[in-house]
């Protein structure tokens, strides 16, 4: 056991330092992006990328995630031709699909012309983007190969070199085209990324097999049904999230709109990152098991316990620290989202529980379910939100969140049972109740006091939860004592 729970470790620290590298590129890439052009070069450089992601979610179709689903299922059985198959239907589908969307940014490009807002902007640059997103989607294959086959280290090299690479290309087109060279700079970083995943991809040594026109179209519809459920899921959040922002627009005005938005990146910025880390890993690895629900539910709970020992220090950290992080990172103004910061932290605590269940539907093929579980999660939560909105406002869109997790958490435990019985284990059920009663204690010391003893002793109960935290991690990883026997 100690082996999975290691695997599960490394994976994820891998992935994270690969979240940390995106990170530091992209903060030195917006701020010469700053230097260089101002506001309006951020502005547009910000639309180009909104533009690149919308079409990307549309027109990739949630192939990624139904691909490394697909793989990883073929990667576990002995069939090495099927597996390559699989994996020339992923490259082909990928490809096809990364031309419609190629295609469609550059009809796009006709009404903007006609006079939309931003037309102007958005149309002049428009033949960068469409190749752009064509090579995004196209080179997207090799990635999601690499993962489901669960090539946690090369898939990490790959990324790592393209974003490098691409972020150094696209500073120097920017640096003598200036803002003419914003759209370059964007097909630029797709290119470099694209070679470094072929590169990287290559030294697979896939064998050579041939897939006729009826397993492609087979294989076509297989990634595009289980796909339907990511695409869902993505858009009900995206949704979720606008709606919400409109409400606080509405009825808060513009400063709680910010105000919201600060908090929701203090909340999400570490959450994200780690869930994201261990996701890269964990979805491919219960994907292969989706027959052996005995197995498929030890890995579902070691993924929770290993989930909750990364998650909630960290949370409780931002928590605790909330006014300090949001002056420094925007201006003393914001101390206002404190409160409203606190309150999504301790949603997104929550959620940890549910993270690993979501996936369950998807890693056995049953996409439909998912989809009618973030609908109907969307709904909810846009039910409440307006409400608590229009009387609340900032505060009550926060505790809304966190009542909305509550529920998710219910919804997916619900599902996860009726899939394949699931139930939490005795270990991850201690490691909770220890947790959350501890997390507790600080939320109690942050809501009720005020001085700075209050403060202080939120800070020194988080600390020894960092330190029980690393304690288990390293109970849960060390190896066997070795017994002697005579």
């Amino acid at each position: 056991m100690s082996n999975s729970y290691r695997q599960i470790l490394v994976s994820s620290g891998m992935m994270g330092g690969l979240q940390g590298v995106r990170l530091v590129v992209g903060i030195v890439q917006a701020k010469v992006v700053a230097v260089l052009l101002g506001a309006s070069g951020t502005g547009l450089f910000s639309v180009y990328a909104s533009f690149l992601n919308l079409g990307e979610s549309l027109f990739g179709l949630g192939t990624a995630g139904s691909g490394v689903r697909q793989i990883a299922a073929l990667a576990g059985r002995d069939d090495r031709n099927a597996l390559a198959r699989a994996m020339y239907v992923q490259i082909g589908v990928s490809i096809v699909l990364g031309i419609v969307g190629g295609a469609a940014f550059l009809l796009v490009r006709v009404p903007l012309e006609a006079g939309m807002a931003g037309g102007n902007v958005l149309s002049a640059a428009m033949p960068f983007l469409a190749a752009s997103l064509m090579v995004t989607i196209a080179s997207g294959a090799p990635l999601v190969i690499m993962q489901g086959m669960r090539k946690i280290d090369r898939l990490v090299m790959a990324s790592a070199w393209g974003t490098l690479t691409g972020a150094i290309t696209g500073v120097i087109l920017i640096y003598f085209l200036r803002k003419d060279g914003i759209a370059p700079a964007f097909l630029g970083q797709a290119l470099c990324s694209g070679l470094a995943a072929l590169w990287f991809y290559r030294r697979l040594h896939p064998p050579r097999v041939t897939v006729s026109l009826r397993q492609f179209a087979d294989g076509f519809a297989s990634l595009i049904r289980l796909g339907f459920g990511f695409m869902a899921t993505a858009l009900f959040m995206a949704g979720t999230a606008y709606g919400i922002r409109l409400y606080l627009l509405r009825f808060a005005g513009l400063d709680a709109t910010g105000l919201y938005q600060a908090a929701w990146t203090l909340s999400s910025f570490y959450g994200s990152m780690i869930l994201q880390a261990m996701g890269t890993d964990f979805f491919p690895r219960i994907s292969a098991l989706s027959g052996d629900h005995q197995a498929l539910n030890q890995k579902v709970n070691e993924q929770v316990e290993i989930g909750l020992i990364l998650l909630l220090p960290g949370m409780l950290a931002c928590a605790v620290a909330a006014p300090l992080i949001l002056r420094l990172l925007y201006t003393a103004e914001f101390a206002m989202a404190v409160p409203a910061a606190r309150w999504m932290t301790a949603g997104i605590m929550l959620r940890a529980l549910a993270w690993p269940l979501a996936y369950m539907p998807l890693a056995m093929n049953r996409p439909r379910i998912t989809a009618r579980a973030e609908g109907c999660y969307a709904a909810i939560t846009l039910a409440l939100s307006y409400p608590a909105i229009r009387w609340g406002g900032l505060e009550g869109a926060a505790i809304v969140y966190v009542v909305s997790s509550l529920i998710y958490v219910a919804v997916s435990l619900v599902i996860a049972r009726r899939l394949t019985g699931f139930t939490w284990s005795p270990s991850a059920k201690k490691l909770m109740v220890w947790l959350y009663a501890s997390g507790g204690i600080v939320y109690f010391f942050l809501l009720v006091g005020q001085g700075r003893g209050w403060i202080l002793a939120s800070v020194l109960v988080t600390m020894v939860i960092t330190i029980g935290c690393g304690w288990r991690a390293w109970h849960l990883i060390k190896p066997p004592r070795a017994t002697c026997t005579n």
